[in-house]
């Protein structure tokens, strides 16, 4: 999956925002959950490109149709975040990845931030096969879902 997408032949790298002030990290897969608690939730393994503090954008093989989006980055439940999407690759087809940006509903602590750095850096490559740590963190955005938030999630 790439990181750049085009939108309207404009490079979403070469987008300004005030948002740049923070430091950014690529991250070769999430767990991202669309739907809402209480709800039959839909599970998509994606990437995370440019994370940050506040957001991050995400590029996957299925369309995303929700406005709200929650993220878990970390194995051990620490970490679940609510997002919100903020703009879309509109002209992307099926059959094609589709990029999305998000906005985090709390943006994450400095402290917070490089923890997941930390953790993720300690992960092994991503294979053609979802590894353990990725199901983890899927099985804690299918807790929170099922009607209980999981010890020391983030979720608003």
């Amino acid at each position: 999956m790439s990181c750049s997408p085009v939108l309207n032949g404009v490079n979403a790298s070469e987008i300004q925002t005030d948002r740049r002030e923070h430091m950014r990290v690529d991250i070769p897969a999430a767990a991202v959950v669309v739907g809402q608690p209480g709800e039959n939730p839909q599970v998509l393994t994606t990437r995370i490109c440019n994370l940050s503090q506040s957001g991050a954008s995400i590029v996957s093989d299925t369309r995303i149709d929700q406005e709200r989006l929650w993220l878990a980055f970390t194995a051990d439940e620490r970490l679940i975040l609510e997002s919100e999407l903020i703009w879309t690759d509109d002209e992307a087809e099926d059959g094609d990845e589709f990029h999305y940006g998000v906005r985090f509903l709390r943006s994450l602590q400095e402290h917070e931030f490089l923890e997941v750095i930390k953790e993720l850096q300690t992960q092994p490559k991503v294979t053609s096969e979802i590894n353990p740590s990725l199901r983890q963190r899927e099985e804690s955005l299918f807790s929170l879902f099922r009607g209980h938030s999981p010890k020391g999630a983030r979720a608003i």
